[in-house]
Order: C-alpha cells, then sequence, then structure tokens
C-alpha cells in the first residue's frame, strides 16, 4: 500500500506549520507561506491546507485534540468520538478480547482506542485512500491495515483466522446519491440490507463469530437486536451519537442498555434495573427525557431510578413533585401551569409569566414550534426564561408553561 505524500516525513515540517498557524479567515496568506518557506506544489498545499483545516475541526467537535491525525471529509463525518471509541474498546478489553477484525475500518479511528487498550487490530478497508491514512494514523501501534472487500472470502477468511472477536462500522451512506458542496453524500441509507456490508451478511458472519459487535444508527429497529445480545445506545454530553449491537458472544447481562460519557464520568442504565410503570398528573416539575433514553425504550427505568412518574404512556415526559438530582438523562424544569393547548390562550399566558426568551418543545404532536415560539415571544414583555412543552395527554393536546 502506497504511502499518500501528506502522511510521508517529506509533508511534516509543513503540516506541523500549518497546524500551529492554522486561520480560517485567511487560508491565502498561509498557503503563499506554506509556497514560499517549504517549496510545495499547488497540490502538496491544498493537501496540507486540507488537513490542517480537518483536524481543526476534529478538535472542535471532539472536545479534544485531534493528534496529529490523518483525516478526510467524510472520514471525519463518520468517526466515532473517541470518548466513545475509548469506552467501547475498554469494554471489549474487560470480555478478554485479546485480537480484534476491525472490518471496514475508515480512517482507523476505533482501532487506534482499541490498540491503547492492549488490543492486537487486523483492519481491512475498502478505499485505497482511507486505508492508506488508516496505515499511516496506526503506525507504530499494534495493528495492520489491508486494503480490500471484506465480503470476499479470500480477503475475510485469513483475517478472522487471526482473531478472537469482530468490530464493524457498516456504511450508512449512498455512495451514488449527490455531493454537498464540501464532497459529503447527503443521503443516509436508513434500511440495514442496504449498509455495506447489509445487515443479513453482518448477522451471518456473527453467526460463525459471536464475539461480533456492530456500530449502527441510533434510531435502529429493536427486532433486530439478536437473541442472547444486546444494544447499547450512547450518547457523549447528552448528544445521542449511535448505538451498538453486542452479539450474543460476549454473553451480555442486559438486552438492552443506555450510556452518557463526558469526560470524568459515565452515566448508566439497563433494563435489568427496576422499572416505574405509573402514569400520574404533571407535578412541580417536568422532565424532558435525554434521546439516548427513549431511543433505547428505558424511560420507566428511568422513572424508577429518580422516583418520578410518566404523564402519559406513549410520551417521553416524566413528572416530579420534588426536584430532581441532576443527570445526563432529562432537564427538568419548574412547572408554573399547565392548560390545553389553545395558540391564543397559551400566547396569553405566556405573556402573563413575562416571557423575555422562550424554548417552545414537542412531544407526541405535529407542530411548527419555532414559528409558535416567535409569535408567543413577540407578545410578551418580561425578562423570564420560559420553556413550553407542547403534548398529548390522553387524547388532548396540553401545554405545559415552565421556567427554563
Amino acid at each position: 500500500m502506497q504511502q499518500p505524500w501528506i502522511a510521508s516525513p517529506d509533508a511534516a515540517p509543513a503540516l506541523a506549520f500549518a497546524d500551529a498557524h492554522w486561520d480560517a479567515s485567511d487560508v491565502l496568506r498561509l498557503g503563499a507561506e506554506l509556497e514560499r518557506g517549504f517549496g510545495l506544489t499547488t497540490q502538496q498545499r491544498a493537501a496540507v491546507l486540507t488537513q490542517a483545516e480537518l483536524r481543526q475541526r476534529a478538535t472542535r467537535r471532539w472536545g479534544e485534540h485531534s493528534d496529529g491525525l490523518f483525516l478526510t471529509r467524510e472520514g471525519l463525518e463518520q468517526a466515532t468520538r473517541p470518548l466513545l471509541a475509548r469506552w467501547r474498546a475498554e469494554r471489549l478489553r474487560g470480555y478478554g478480547v485479546q485480537a480484534i477484525a476491525d472490518l471496514g475500518c475508515g480512517l482507523g479511528l476505533e482501532a487506534r482506542a482499541m490498540t491503547s487498550a492492549g488490543i492486537r487490530v487486523s483492519a481491512i478497508e475498502l478505499d485505497a485512500e482511507t486505508a492508506a491514512l488508516a496505515a499511516a494514523n496506526l503506525h507504530d501501534r499494534n495493528a495492520d491495515v489491508r486494503l480490500g472487500d471484506v465480503t470476499q472470502p479470500a480477503v475475510l477468511e485469513p483475517v478472522l483466522a487471526e482473531v478472537d472477536a469482530v468490530f464493524l462500522d457498516p456504511a450508512r451512506r449512498d455512495p451514488t446519491a449527490p455531493r454537498s458542496i464540501d464532497g459529503l453524500s447527503g443521503h443516509r441509507v436508513s434500511d440495514p440490507s442496504r449498509w455495506s456490508p447489509p445487515w443479513p451478511w453482518i448477522t451471518a458472519l456473527a453467526a460463525r463469530q459471536p464475539r461480533t459487535v456492530a456500530k449502527v444508527a441510533p434510531g435502529i429497529d429493536h427486532a433486530l437486536i439478536p437473541e442472547g445480545g444486546a444494544a447499547v445506545w450512547a450518547a457523549v454530553d447528552g448528544d445521542l451519537l449511535e448505538a451498538s449491537i453486542w452479539f450474543p458472544g460476549f454473553e451480555p447481562t442486559a438486552s438492552r442498555a443506555c450510556l452518557d460519557l463526558d469526560q470524568g464520568s459515565a452515566a448508566w442504565l439497563d433494563d435489568r434495573m427496576p422499572a416505574a410503570e405509573d402514569i400520574c398528573s404533571v407535578g412541580d416539575y417536568l422532565l424532558d427525557v435525554a434521546p439516548v433514553v427513549t431511543r433505547s425504550h428505558l424511560v420507566t427505568t428511568l422513572a424508577a431510578a429518580i422516583a418520578a412518574a410518566r404523564i402519559d404512556e406513549h410520551i417521553g415526559y416524566l413528572t416530579t413533585d420534588s426536584a430532581p438530582q441532576p443527570s445526563p438523562f432529562h432537564h427538568a424544569h419548574r412547572v408554573l401551569e399547565v392548560l390545553p393547548f389553545e395558540r391564543k390562550r397559551v400566547g396569553a399566558a405566556v405573556a402573563a409569566h413575562g416571557a423575555g426568551s422562550l424554548t417552545v418543545m414537542k412531544r407526541g404532536i405535529n407542530l411548527d414550534t419555532e414559528a409558535l415560539r416567535r409569535h408567543w415571544l413577540a407578545r410578551s414583555k418580561g425578562s423570564a426564561a420560559l420553556v413550553v412543552a407542547l403534548t398529548r395527554i390522553g387524547n388532548a393536546p396540553t401545554a405545559i408553561i415552565c421556567q427554563a
């Protein structure tokens, strides 16, 4: 596999300079300095500037330094957050995995986390440019990168013979879809049978190697969770990012779980925990449940954990009469008023409570919340920060006005 110029020692001084002097508002000046100081060709300058831009974007997106990674635009969009990659790698190591196949490794960021956890990685990537950059990202680590199509037995079988587990992150973008101005595919493929590799192929592989884990979209159908396996929905700082399917060879103790990570801690819920099925009228506090909890169908588990109740069996709002402890799994708001949803009546109530800023959120009801927010706020004079939650309780459209 040929090393790309950008990952070669010849490019390193110019790339270090661009990283140190990056200024998105004056890229032309930086390009001129690269030409004068390093004698780069037009193509080489473009490659250096692209890498510097992508590293800056990665650092902002991840909340941690990109650590000299070699990136592509599409690879960055699809890459796992480093915090999540480290969590998964440590979990794999906790299951005793010593050598793993990373099938469709992309830029090798998951593989980097796995090698840092002490796992040997055999990686395969279909795209030649991406594979070359993955090899650069995994340089001097306990990993190797091979170019090939994982669905071809001649490519797959030698790797499976070397490992005791498999990781996949199937591509979920349509490669034939029109590209946006930044070169990215704008069309996500929701049908698992059209992923690359497709879900039926993944399940057939897992029948042979049950210690298989697949990163999937958070909207994954619960019916795809294999018997004896598990799904974990994961968020970072409240931002729902992905789900992962752990096949039965890992012998998971719960079939559904959700996780929220930040730099210092992890919050966890799973379906082994007690659940509270109670439904009651809106109390002193309204709790807007985080998407990672609703996607994993663990709302009643969260209710039991925080001594709350649902306001409706189909709605992801909880309520309680006492202030709950802070949690990444919900946002709590002090309730001011509950009333039937009528546009003028709710607008009058918002004005009566003196809204100066307003957030309108909805669950179980189809409305243009931004239009309502502007309409109500324009007719209010005050300084209070308010939240209006629009929902259905039973069959009744309802507005819940809260302190922000």
